[in-house]
C-alpha cells in the first residue's frame, strides 16, 4: 500500500455554515495533525479539507538525484556493460 503524509491546518476563523440560519461556529485555536492516507484516498481528503476551509500541505520531500540513483542501484535498475561496442550492441545500434 502507498501512502503519503500530509499535515492539516484548522482554519484561522472558526467554522461557520453555509446556512446561516444555524450558523455553528467553534471558538477553538487551530490545530496541527499529521495523517498517513493510502495514495487512493488523497483526493477524497483533499476535498474535505477544502470544503471545510482547512489547509493540506504534504510532507513528502522529493529525492536528489544521487538519492534516486542509489535507489536504483538497490533496485537492480542498472545495467553493466563490458564495452561500448556491447552496450551498442545491446541498444541495437
Amino acid at each position: 500500500m502507498v501512502c503519503r503524509k500530509f499535515c492539516i491546518f484548522a482554519p484561522d476563523e472558526p467554522y461557520k455554515s453555509k446556512d446561516m440560519t444555524t450558523a455553528a461556529t467553534t471558538t477553538a485555536t487551530p490545530d496541527t495533525f499529521t495523517l498517513t492516507v493510502p495514495k487512493a484516498d488523497t483526493a477524497f481528503l483533499k476535498t474535505i479539507a477544502k470544503k471545510m476551509g482547512w489547509t493540506l500541505k504534504s510532507n513528502r520531500r522529493k529525492m536528489s538525484a544521487y538519492e534516486r540513483s542509489l535507489d536504483d542501484e538497490r533496485n537492480g535498475r542498472v545495467n553493466h556493460y563490458e564495452s561500448s561496442e556491447e552496450f551498442f550492441k545491446k541498444m541495437g545500434i
